[in-house]
């Protein structure tokens, strides 16, 4: 009597009779083989619910080792009613980093809602799980669910997408950014380093933020309407870090706590407010003043430091010139004169007449409209009184007229060889009148002091009279001046 090979089944021969203990004998063995497999097939049933939803099935498993795919009409329909798992080998097709995938698939109804999830084939070291649903008849994109798998730089999908920092967009992704390749970084492509995105509408609302393998800062911008803003810098950097010249790396605001919302100190080296209109970059509106502006300093963690600029409002009126500290007197070097810083401080006096009449019968001898200096000093200096007058004057009894005499026309005060004062003097009027440097006025004008003011010279002061000869006038008068030694 022969067997079968596996169960090892009776099988009588043409030539033997049939045992009713053999038929017996096999249908035990039968029964028991049959119930073996489905105890297996119940057990395999039970680990395929979701989640305690006894209900839901798997209709179908396909198996790559039978060479048992899932076809793609039954993975892209998205009203398949019944749900499957299995493997696919065209996962680049349908959007996915691998073409070699395991897919799970529950439907929601026959309404074109659904999921589906695909694990690609890698071991886990590059590529995670993602799932997509179906709405109204439609495959949305595949979502990648972020794990804590270690990122791998040669993974494209950790990559920049098209090397481009705009297109990194998947919410809490990061995307490695590739040395002189990626565009669109904070330097633009001299860099290398990971991005993280939010994004509250893709494409169009989110921000990003990036750090830098080669420095210490950090950096972020956001992206409103479809439009990248420019990076902003969070903090850190070197102090020699290359840097944008309108970075938000360079220190532009200070916070003014003392006064509240809106008040800054800011840099003013491109004539802009912060609020992006023109100001003057080198003296503000108002000038300081100690009740209601700012004072920095420095602060060791015991005491406060003074802080050094280059130059301020005052200040700047007097770069490029030389001081030096005389005495306990500040003094400024102006055209190679010494003089006192807030108005000259004079140390001397001096006090001079000057006349033509020289005796009774010697006076000074001239000719018309001849020019005499009748004073000249080459020191810082100021007129105090200065005092003139055209007169006759009877010397004795007698008033000789036979003897030509010189009598004052006009006046010339020079104030560091430059015209300062020009009078000229009518004899035949009482007049006065002034006109720029030049004053006119009677011979007997006697307060010459009420005409020039105090005048200051820094380096030289001239007086030159032009005379007229006449028998029966001649000039006199005197000058009083303080000067610094």
């Amino acid at each position: 009597m022969q067997e079968t090979t596996n169960l090892k089944l009776r099988k009588p021969e043409y030539n033997e009779y049939a045992d009713i203990a053999d038929i017996n004998h096999n249908m035990d063995i039968l029964d028991e083989e049959v119930n073996k497999k489905l105890d297996k097939t119940k057990k395999a049933a039970d680990s395929e619910k979701l989640d305690g939803l006894d209900s839901l099935m798997f209709a179908r498993s396909y198996s790559l080792f039978n060479n048992d795919k899932i076809p793609k009409d039954v993975f892209n329909n998205t009203t398949h009613n019944q749900s499957y798992m299995g493997v696919i080998d065209y996962g680049t097709e349908v959007g996915l980093p691998k073409n070699f995938a395991k897919i799970v698939y529950i439907p929601h109804a026959t309404d074109g809602y659904g999921t589906q999830v695909a694990i690609p084939y890698d071991s886990g070291l590059m590529y995670g799980m993602y799932y997509r649903n179906s709405f109204q008849n439609s495959w949305k994109p595949w979502l990648e669910l972020l794990d804590t798998r270690e990122r791998n730089a040669t993974d494209p999908t950790t990559i920049a997408p098209n090397n481009n920092a705009n297109n990194c967009q998947d919410t809490g992704k990061a995307y490695y950014c590739i040395w002189k390749q990626t565009a669109n970084l904070p330097f633009g492509t001299v860099d290398d380093g990971i991005i993280i995105p939010y994004m509250h509408h893709k494409g169009q609302f989110g921000f990003q933020i990036y750090m830098t393998w080669n420095g210490t800062s950090i950096w972020w911008r956001k992206i409103h309407s479809g439009n990248w803003s420019k990076w902003h810098c969070i903090g850190g950097g070197s102090w020699n870090q290359e840097i944008q010249k309108d970075s938000e790396q360079v220190g532009k605001y200070l916070r003014w706590g003392a006064y509240g919302q809106n008040h800054v100190i800011f840099d003013a080296s491109t004539s802009i407010r912060p609020d992006g209109q023109p100001c003057d970059r080198t003296n503000s509106n108002q000038p300081w003043t100690a009740s209601n502006c700012p004072t920095l300093m420095g602060f060791n963690g015991d005491a406060t430091w003074g802080v050094r600029v280059d130059s301020a409002r005052n200040s700047d009126q007097v770069r490029g010139f030389q001081f030096r500290n005389n005495n306990g007197i500040l003094e400024v070097l102006i055209n190679g004169v010494w003089m006192a810083v807030g108005g000259q401080i004079y140390n001397r006096q001096r006090f001079k007449r000057f006349q033509s009449w020289l005796s009774e019968t010697n006076y000074m001898q001239g000719h018309e409209d001849q020019i005499i200096t009748i004073f000249d000093i080459q020191k810082p200096c100021k007129i105090v009184d200065f005092n003139f007058n055209n007169f006759v004057w009877t010397y004795g009894n007698t008033t000789d007229t036979t003897i030509p005499k010189l009598y004052a026309k006009e006046y010339k005060i020079y104030i560091d060889d430059i015209l300062a004062k020009h009078i000229r003097i009518d004899t035949n009027t009482s007049t006065e009148l002034t006109e720029g440097t030049e004053t006119y006025i009677s011979k007997s004008a006697q307060l010459f002091k009420t005409l020039i003011g105090e005048l200051q010279a820094n380096r030289r002061l001239r007086i030159d009279v032009t005379v007229g000869v006449n028998p029966r006038m001649y000039f006199t008068g005197w000058i009083n001046i303080l000067y610094h030694n």
